[in-house]
């Protein structure tokens, strides 16, 4: 989804995720495999260390678009299609009966459309609308925390499969244990943050059109 500018929680959510991959492969490499790396855990130089943060980001950039299908993959398990058109569908409960269709009135008759068009393509209208508006606040915040969130869960996700390799090619410690088990329960609780997120955008655009029309 496009934005009309870019804040904090997009700048954490390109450089934290690829500073945490970066940084654990470097410490498997140099502590299980005495293979000496660039970055924070080597006696590296100054300008060592900007190219670290730098390909930190770029290796943000790259699980950002490596989300895109595993979170499409995320939202046809869990609600076979994406919340934003799920909840506008006459057997979800996230809104009631009335407030639901009163919202569809508001969009079909805005954007002159028929029934014809599909739940996605009115949130999709709805928001492009908000941000035509110059709105900012909780509709952009929210979308900014689901990508945040998205990409922390598929970073913790890889190091957790990273660990567990090395389990299962028996490089056995408690460290290694440690570290499988707390990246295992991290990608849990970024799931968690990132499909809360999900829902509180849609619902957020929903509302703010709503009361805006």
């Amino acid at each position: 989804m496009l934005k009309n500018h870019y804040d904090l929680y997009d700048f954490l959510g390109y450089i934290l995720p690829g500073l945490l991959l970066l940084g654990t492969i470097v410490f498997i490499l140099q502590r299980y495999f005495n293979i000496s790396a660039i970055g924070f855990l080597s006696n590296s130089t100054v300008i060592e260390s900007g190219v670290f943060v730098v390909s930190s980001f770029i290796v943000g950039h790259l699980i950002q678009g490596f989300c895109n299908p595993i979170e499409k993959m995320i939202y046809k398990k869990k609600w076979n299609g994406y919340p934003s058109s799920k909840f506008l569908e006459e057997s979800n409960k996230h809104f009631s009966k009335e407030y639901k269709q009163k919202l569809k009135e508001k969009l079909y008759n805005h954007f002159g459309l028929s029934e014809k068009s599909s739940y996605q393509e009115l949130f999709d209208s709805a928001y492009c609308f908000l941000l035509q508006k110059k709105y900012r606040g909780k509709v952009e915040r929210f979308l900014s925390m689901h990508g945040f969130y998205r990409s922390l869960m598929m970073t913790c996700l890889i190091l957790f499969l990273f660990f567990l390799i090395l389990l299962i090619f028996k490089v056995y410690s408690i460290e290694v244990f440690i570290f499988t088990i707390i990246f295992l329960i991290s990608t849990s609780i970024f799931y968690k943050r990132f499909i809360r997120f999900s829902v509180r955008f849609a619902d957020t655009v929903y509302k703010e059109f709503f009361v805006y029309k």
